[in-house]
């Protein structure tokens, strides 16, 4: 029971100081800060701006990593869909798979299915 307590106001605490990571760190701090975040999980998620800001990164790694931890936050990143879609015309194949996995994980309505099946007609 303490521990889950501990976790509880701990959490958020590290999730904080990992996102301070993006903001001051290199392209290997970033995907580090990134993927971290990605797995705190839901503690994470007042970070969702901050995470989906990387999607347009110009390292190809920090993009995928960003795509993932947008897909490990679940519906709480419902509302980066549409940057996740975006990101399945990535220069990158591993973005473009990342974004494909993403999506496929999320439960998105019409209007972003619509927006998946254009890019595909492209």
């Amino acid at each position: 029971m303490a521990l889950g307590r501990l976790r509880e106001h701990a959490v958020p605490e590290v999730a904080e100081a990992v996102a301070e990571r993006l903001r001051n760190g290199d392209q290997t701090a970033r995907a580090v800060a990134l993927e971290t975040l990605g797995r705190l999980g839901k503690p994470a998620a007042s970070h969702l701006e901050m995470i989906a800001a990387h999607l347009e990164d110009e390292n190809a790694g920090v993009r995928k990593v960003s795509v993932e931890a947008l897909w490990r936050l679940g519906d709480n990143a419902l509302t980066q869909s549409e940057a996740i879609i975006a990101r399945l015309q990535d220069s990158d194949e591993a973005v473009r798979k990342a974004a494909m996995k993403a999506l496929s994980g999320f439960n998105i309505g019409s209007h972003q299915t619509s927006s998946v099946a254009e890019v595909f007609k492209k």
